[in-house]
């Protein structure tokens, strides 16, 4: 499965990127993961998140997305192997020096 990106957005508070996904003017978004827990404890009926830990440790990272969104849960879920297995994001996060 494949999903091609349409537009990446920049948000300036989280809340803001929590918002987006909620009424629909973004389908997913990235933030750290105490900051997407929360948001999905007290939306528990519109945002689901899940962990993408050892992405970028020592970090934790979060990924929210509307829950009715099952084929881009996957579609972000086979993304986010790719990057790992083909060292994709091992690649990107030494150029970055993420965490450091």
């Amino acid at each position: 499965m494949r999903i091609e990106p349409k537009d990446i957005k920049r948000l300036g508070r989280s809340a803001d990127l929590f918002d987006a996904v909620q009424n629909g003017q973004a389908d997913v978004t990235f933030a750290d993961q105490p900051v997407a827990a929360y948001y999905a404890k007290t939306h528990p009926r519109q945002i689901e998140t899940w962990s993408a830990d050892g992405l970028a440790p020592p970090q934790r990272i979060g990924i929210a997305l509307r829950k009715q969104d099952k084929e881009l849960q996957a579609a972000v879920s086979q993304a986010i192997e790719k990057l790992k297995d083909n060292g994709t994001f091992t690649r990107l996060y030494k150029k970055w020096r993420i965490g450091q």
